[in-house]
């Protein structure tokens, strides 16, 4: 599947080694999320050959309008794990037994936030890298953050997605999942075949820290440093629960979900670096951190 490679810092399904650092850029808020990769659990057994979609023959699609076999109503599949033609669903979630007769991916074991989105945590030193494919190829991929909050947009105005001509991939996505937020996927069939699926994820449950040294944490975001795997997320629109799940997992203040992007001028040096007094300084932030979370080091 593509993947964004850089060599010394990622694999090549771009999932970042451990010991290197994640730079994750939250454009709705102008902060970035930065995290210290400490090791990866189950390395180099970490492809999940999850089964169909986990839909069923009741789970209700749209239909894309003006294609053939869409009239811009509804329809069902007429099995589990299928798509209708010209069709789309959103706000999918992976469980994680075979709750369903369409999941062939049945875990042994207890997951401890529940079974029904197997990429859910709520633990603040693991993340999950995501790489997801699916077939056939052609099927269009989008991801709402959180669940119908659809992230694509075109000049802050048009809004896209599966369902749009726009905002989505065919076949693969990737994504990093943050703890205390639930994702959703979407899936479009524009073609005018019912077709039976499969998904296959290549993953990376990550242990990770926050980094909380103002200085590190400035050179980090200004890219002073080639141990960085920059993500910018797919995050246009700002959510509550973006903010809180920021703030239940790091204890970053609900009104900076994040360290400030300063640019390196003195001017923007001097804002990182000011008082724990002043508002959107490295310090502010991490004197916040250390009394909700006590991550501070």
């Amino acid at each position: 599947m593509p993947s964004n490679y850089i060599r010394g810092v990622t694999d090549a399904d771009g999932l970042t080694l451990p010991n290197r650092f994640l730079n994750l850029f939250i454009p709705a808020t102008n902060t970035s999320v930065i995290l210290y990769v400490k090791n990866r659990r189950n390395p180099n057994y970490d492809l999940i050959n999850y089964g169909p979609l986990p839909t069923t023959s009741s789970s209700q699609f749209s239909n894309y309008s003006g294609l053939a076999g869409g009239s811009g109503g509804g329809s069902s599949p007429s099995g589990n794990g299928q798509m209708p033609a010209s069709a789309w669903i959103k706000g999918i979630n992976f469980p994680s037994q075979a709750s369903l007769a369409s999941v062939s991916f049945n875990a042994s074991g207890t997951f401890p936030y529940g079974t029904s989105d197997i990429w859910y945590s709520q633990n603040q030193n693991r993340i999950f890298e995501v790489a997801q494919a699916i077939t056939p190829r052609w099927i269009r991929i989008g991801i709402d953050i959180p669940v119908a909050q659809s992230q694509q947009s075109l000049q802050d105005t048009v809004t896209g997605g599966v369902d749009q001509d726009f905002g989505w991939h065919r076949g693969w996505s990737y994504a990093v999942h943050l703890p205390w937020i639930h994702y959703g996927y979407d899936y479009g069939n524009d073609t005018n075949l019912p077709i039976y699926t499969r998904v296959f994820f290549r993953y990376a449950e990550q242990v990770v820290s926050l980094v909380t040294d103002p200085a590190l944490v400035f050179e980090i975001i200004n890219g002073k440093r080639n141990d960085v795997n920059y993500v910018q997320m797919p995050i246009v629109q700002n959510q509550s629960t973006i903010v809180q799940g920021l703030q239940q997992a790091y204890g970053f203040p609900t009104t900076t979900p994040g360290y400030p992007v300063y640019p390196d001028t003195p001017k923007g040096r001097a804002a990182a670096f000011g008082s724990a007094q002043t508002a959107g300084s490295y310090a502010n932030v991490t004197a916040s951190l250390a009394v909700t979370t006590g991550v501070a080091q």
